[in-house]
């Protein structure tokens, strides 16, 4: 019930309210997250890059034009704007591609103490992803956002102590 004193109790990515990530690894992120980065990159408002980045919406890098239909030449928004960077970082660190991983940390503007610069592999991608998408501000944000204020929650909390 949307209309409940709970409000809007639907998840759904392109709104922002669901999070992906790596528990155990501490990292996370929301199509928000992305959509933000992205914004000031292709002037765009963050909020139209959220529906754009989740569902049946693909990008022709060629026509550099989007379609909701799948064709050869679309791929799908999610996959190439987010999950792509993040497998190149992946595949990069996990590959021991130093040159790579660099111009990847360079890119993303990642900066690491002298310490995490000698580590390799899982312990390097673990220091990388926290770094890059710290779970708790992830998550700070959908609370933030998604979660009703203390004093419209403390309306239905109240009435369930008294049932």
């Amino acid at each position: 019930d949307d209309q409940g004193p709970m409000g809007e109790m639907r998840v759904d990515p392109s709104k922002g309210s669901v999070g992906f990530g790596s528990g155990l690894h501490g990292w996370a992120f929301s199509v928000k997250e992305f959509a933000d980065i992205y914004s000031s990159l292709f002037k765009v408002p963050a909020d139209k890059l959220m529906n754009k980045m989740w569902g049946e919406n693909f990008f022709n890098k060629k026509t550099k034009k989007w379609s909701t239909a799948k064709s050869p030449d679309n791929e799908r928004a999610f996959n190439t704007y987010i999950l792509d960077p993040i497998f190149k970082l992946f595949d990069a660190i996990m590959n021991f591609k130093k040159d790579e991983t660099q111009k990847l940390l360079d890119t993303l503007k990642i900066k690491l103490t002298p310490e995490d610069r000698e580590k390799e592999g899982k312990p390097l991608l673990k220091v990388v992803m926290r770094s890059w998408l710290p779970a708790g501000d992830t998550l700070f944000h959908m609370i933030t956002i998604h979660l009703p204020s203390p004093v419209t929650a403390q309306k239905y909390r109240a009435e369930m102590l008294y049932e």
